[in-house]
């Protein structure tokens, strides 16, 4: 029997909403989903071309990725780093109060005033860290990993699909 998945290339192609908010297998949905928001905001450069809650989906995909990757300092060196308290926000907006705590105490940790959103300067931050540092953020990524609020994928596809008529 032929997967009735669609491939990744498809997936990523999507560009059409209903077509995206059609597909019910969850990681289909967010594979679709994701990339047409890269698009939509010049991979993330431009949040302010997408409604407000497709920013809440990229952000709390964009970190979910990222700390799935690398850790918290993954995602804080990449350039989705840029956008730290406003994915605080995200996440209590999907209802991940949990894991937008773990965020907030790992920017507690960076040796900066301010957080920064150039990337040059968040990676001049990382060479500038205590020796702690690293065993701190291990322990957030280890909290991380063990999902303060159940599946926070399953959170930010149920708020997607619950703000459906919001994506264009």
């Amino acid at each position: 029997m032929p997967d009735e998945r669609n491939s990744l290339e498809q997936l990523m192609a999507m560009r059409d909403m209903d077509e995206i908010f059609a597909l019910e297998d969850d990681t289909d949905f967010v594979t679709a989903l994701s990339s047409a928001l890269w698009d939509q905001t010049g991979f993330g450069k431009d949040l302010d071309a997408v409604s407000p809650e497709a920013r809440v989906f990229y952000l709390c995909h964009a970190l979910d990725g990222e700390v799935n990757n690398g850790g918290f300092s993954a995602f804080f060196y990449n350039p989705s780093g840029q956008w730290g308290p406003e994915t605080i926000d995200a996440l209590e907006a999907v209802g991940a109060p949990g894991t937008a705590a773990l965020l907030r105490r790992f920017i507690a940790l960076l040796p900066c005033d301010g957080y920064p959103r150039d990337i040059a300067v968040r990676n001049d931050v990382l060479l500038e860290v205590p020796d702690t540092f690293d065993a701190d953020v291990g322990e957030l990524d280890d909290e991380f990993y063990a999902g303060p609020d159940g599946s926070l994928q399953a959170l930010y596809v149920t708020y997607a699909r619950d703000h459906r008529d919001d994506f264009s």
